[in-house]
């Protein structure tokens, strides 16, 4: 199936975008939503195309593909700490693996919805 190469490579691109935005300094004048929002927000949509890309949508992938999504979260805020104009934040890391786990049951209910009409 073409789907799953197609979600990978948007997978390692939106992950790429992801470090470059979290690294660089932050704009200035830009609108102010809430930063723990943002987090959980672009976290549901890295975890659901994480698991688009999967070959099979078993618990033991999904588990794996979740550790891994906060783990990489982990590595960008602890990068973040080292850099002047930026700062690790458990707030974020929170917000972060919200988003996580709300991806994992969003695609769970679609799997769980879609899945049974197409057995």
């Amino acid at each position: 199936m073409v789907r799953k190469p197609l979600f990978r490579i948007l997978f390692v691109v939106w992950i790429s975008l992801i470090a470059v935005l979290s690294l660089i300094p932050a704009p200035s004048g830009v609108v102010q939503v809430s930063d723990k929002l943002i987090h959980a927000v672009v976290y549901i949509i890295t975890t659901v195309i994480c698991l688009l890309s999967l070959n099979r949508y078993v618990p033991r992938a999904v588990l794996f593909a979740g550790i891994g999504i906060f783990l990489y979260s982990f590595v960008i805020e602890l990068v973040q700490y080292f850099l002047p104009y930026r700062s690790f934040s458990v707030g974020d890391l929170a917000a972060n693996i919200t988003g996580i786990v709300t991806g994992v049951a969003l695609l769970g209910v679609y799997h769980g919805v879609v899945g049974r009409h197409y057995r």
